[in-house]
């Protein structure tokens, strides 16, 4: 009974252990890794229950699944309507982080200066010390804009943009522990379109040359 007990346990730990990778999978929105850790789900389950029926005679809730995954037909989800989810990822280089955050600084200050609403007497008292910061207010000075990044204490690197039908808008109420959770999209979407873009790094030691000053 105990080779049956040991049996069992490594059959339990295994379909533990698929259920948190399939989570992860699932929460990553990353649909070959959705689907590779749902059969290894199934797998685990159907070993587990063919053990605990040979051990004890009991047996499971769970029913094997064989069927593929499928992904939603794009044409079920577009209509009237509709809700489209645009992401837009852009990756950058920062050089110097203290140069970063000096710039940062100035160009909150400038915004001030030329009567930006969101900037009070308090924040011109202390230097920007925060990369998150920094990004923060050189987005504000653009209005939201990823223009407001185009400088050179940063270095802009590939984007992605990827534009998917989704069943439902996003609802910033809801409360989850995972930050990124709003950017995850799960399996009843649709891809309607996905554009890469690839930028050149710059090259600090590449001289313009039409910059003829001798330097």
């Amino acid at each position: 009974m105990s080779e049956f007990s040991d049996d069992l346990d490594v059959a339990l730990e295994r379909v533990i252990h698929a259920s948190k990778v399939h989570l992860d999978a699932v929460r990553s929105g990353h649909e070959p890794a959705i689907a590779e850790a749902f059969s290894e789900l199934a797998a685990a389950s159907e070993v587990y229950g063919a053990r605990l029926r040979s051990a004890t005679g009991e047996v499971t809730p769970w029913r094997p699944v064989r069927a593929s995954r499928r992904k939603p037909d794009p044409a079920t989800l577009v209509h009237d309507g509709m809700t489209v989810s645009v992401r837009k990822r852009r990756d950058y280089t920062v050089p110097n982080v203290d140069d970063l955050l000096a710039a940062a600084t100035d160009i909150r200050n400038d915004t001030f200066s030329a009567g930006g609403a969101d900037v009070h007497w308090s924040d011109l008292d202390a230097d920007i010390s925060d990369v998150g910061e920094a990004i923060y207010e050189l987005l504000q000075a653009a209005d939201g804009s990823l223009a407001g990044l185009d400088i050179p204490e940063l270095w802009a690197g590939a984007g992605l943009i990827m534009v998917n039908a989704v069943p439902r808008p996003l609802d910033l109420t809801e409360d989850d522990d995972q930050e990124d959770l709003p950017f995850l999209l799960g399996r009843r979407t649709a891809v309607l379109m996905r554009i890469d873009e690839q930028v050149q790094p710059a090259d600090p030691e590449q001289r313009d040359p039409f910059d003829d000053d001798g330097a």
